[in-house]
């Protein structure tokens, strides 16, 4: 328990020191396009199990929100499965299903849900089933979340809404569905494709197809499948790319740009790239890829490609990290990338030195807008959702901070730092205060007087954990005019430091701009702004 206490420690202290770097700051964005966020949806529609909005889509005047179940939850059986975390750790604060795993209670308790907001009423329109594997010993939910939705009209004249499964859970079972649509909005079915396995992360639509990445599909990561009539006859369905030769897992990311169909993939070997393809006129067609991108944009710690968004002429690459890197707890703030129509590629946002540069001799790297990794927190991981909104791009964060302090609060206090820790932790606080106020950054600055008028005095060290959490802790919500000034619109999840990322920003039909969380503590949140323009 002590050395788990250290470690804690050392990680909080770490990252706030990581953070002590100069901040550019640019008064008039932070001045222009004030959003008027209010809260539509809360505690995931009254099951905190619904953790993540991972998918949110307008459609014929509704909102559909996709639900991931007890995600975090899903990742840590991962990592003890993997002898990454012990059997026996948990983290209490953490929404669980009940019962055994591969009971039918369990599995009932997993099933993803796709939610309506029509007239201001919230109605459940599809829940997943469930499904058996090995022989029908083991139950699990035909789906457990949603990762992505899309409207697509096909060849036919068929407009309908397609929502992605993001579940490995069913991945080994029979009839497992990788699609589901609907044409209605109530009535949803499944998608006859070949067998793709029954994870997603990504779907776009290019050229008159509907393109859908795989990701930890059995055999066939890192592919791209396109049909122009998606529906009960999975024949036309064609592979038009394979990326898997190149050490890639996943297709983490697709957009339509420039007449080209750009993909981002996850690589944990040597970082992420990205790919343009060539659709030829044939039907099926012929695809013809170029890479664009290699080695996570000069750093091999940006594993994902994990959001790309067109703004202003130019395609936006936002990549995640894991906090893991060979063995050792390293948290890397994402980066941020510009793509231009010739396929020069630029720095926005990153690191002046590399966690893990591709080669012995590191090229140096500028970031245009002056932010280093994760607006300078190194444990923003994810650069998690990008949107144009009346011209403004906004980016959405997974901030990782809330689990460390969770973490602390659950048997970690200050004493069980050692001295020399808390004193680097109150000069971290000291010089992030300092240049808070030289660039004029108001969000920082009245947290960070309260925590040192009382450090290391009469404040307790659960004082503190509470300040920072109520500042800094839950997903950021940033926005630039131009791509390269950035300001922070909120750093703490909206108001609650238990959203710990913007998982969706999306603009429908309606103009609005709505705004979807991941909360593995409470359930997710849904914003709509409702600001004039």
């Amino acid at each position: 328990m002590k050395r788990k206490k250290s470690i804690l420690g050392a990680a909080l202290a770490i990252a706030l020191l990581l953070t002590a770097v100069s901040l550019p700051w640019d008064s008039a964005v932070a001045a222009s396009g004030a959003l008027n966020l209010q809260r539509i949806a809360t505690d995931g529609n009254g099951d905190a199990m619904n953790n993540y909005a991972w998918s949110v889509y307008e459609y014929q005047g509704a909102l559909y929100v996709g639900t991931g179940r007890n995600i975090l939850y899903q990742v840590g059986v991962n990592l003890k499965a993997m002898g990454v975390i012990p059997e026996d750790f948990t983290l209490d604060a953490l929404t669980h299903p009940n019962g055994a795993i591969g009971s039918q209670e369990w599995a009932e308790d997993m099933r993803a849900e796709i939610w309506r907001y029509k007239d201001k009423q919230w109605t459940r329109v599809y829940q997943s089933d469930v499904v058996g594997i090995s022989g029908g010993s083991v139950q699990v939910p035909r789906v457990s979340g949603f990762r992505d939705m899309l409207d697509f009209t096909d060849k036919n004249g068929e407009a309908a809404l397609y929502a992605s499964n993001g579940s490995q859970l069913a991945a080994l079972s029979d009839g497992v569905s990788l699609l589901f649509k609907s044409t209605n909005g109530s009535d949803w079915s499944v998608v006859s494709t070949p067998s793709l396995g029954s994870d997603s992360r990504s779907l776009a639509v290019h050229n008159g197809y509907l393109c859908v990445g795989l990701s930890y599909a059995l055999g066939q990561s890192g592919q791209i499948w396109a049909s122009n009539a998606p529906g009960s006859d999975e024949t036309t369905w064609h592979k038009i790319a394979d990326f898997t030769t190149d050490g890639n897992t996943a297709v983490a990311s697709m957009a339509s740009f420039n007449g080209y169909l750009y993909a981002g993939t996850l690589n944990r070997e040597t970082g992420y790239q990205v790919w343009k393809g060539q659709f030829d006129t044939n039907d099926p067609p012929q695809v013809t890829w170029t890479k664009v991108v290699e080695n996570g944009a000069g750093d091999m710690a940006n594993v994902f490609a994990g959001t790309m968004k067109v703004f202003k002429n130019c395609l936006y690459v936002g990549s995640m990290s894991l906090p893991v890197v060979n063995g050792s707890y390293v948290p890397k703030g994402f980066e941020l990338i510009r793509i231009d129509n010739r396929d020069r590629w630029k720095l926005i946002v990153a690191d002046k030195k590399a966690l893990l540069p591709p080669t012995d001799h590191e090229a140096a790297r500028v970031p245009l807008s002056g932010w280093p990794g994760g607006f300078a927190n190194p444990l923003n991981l994810y650069c998690w959702s990008l949107q144009e909104y009346n011209g403004t791009l906004y980016l959405g964060t997974f901030d990782s901070s809330i689990l460390i302090v969770e973490l602390i609060k659950q048997g970690v206090s200050y004493e069980d730092l050692d001295a020399s820790l808390r004193a680097k932790l109150e000069d971290a606080l000291k010089q992030i205060l300092a240049q808070a106020k030289s660039y004029g950054i108001p969000l920082y600055v009245p947290a960070l007087k309260q925590i040192l008028a009382g450090y290391g005095k009469s404040t307790s060290w659960s004082k503190i954990l509470n300040i920072l959490t109520s500042w800094f802790c839950g997903g950021d919500l940033w926005k630039s005019t131009n791509g390269l000034s950035w300001v922070p619109v909120s750093l703490n999840g909206l108001g609650n430091p238990h959203n710990y990322g913007i998982r969706e920003l999306i603009v429908g039909d309606s103009g609005k701009l709505y705004v979807g969380t991941a909360n593995p503590f409470d359930g997710f949140d849904v914003f709509m702004d409702k600001s004039r323009r």
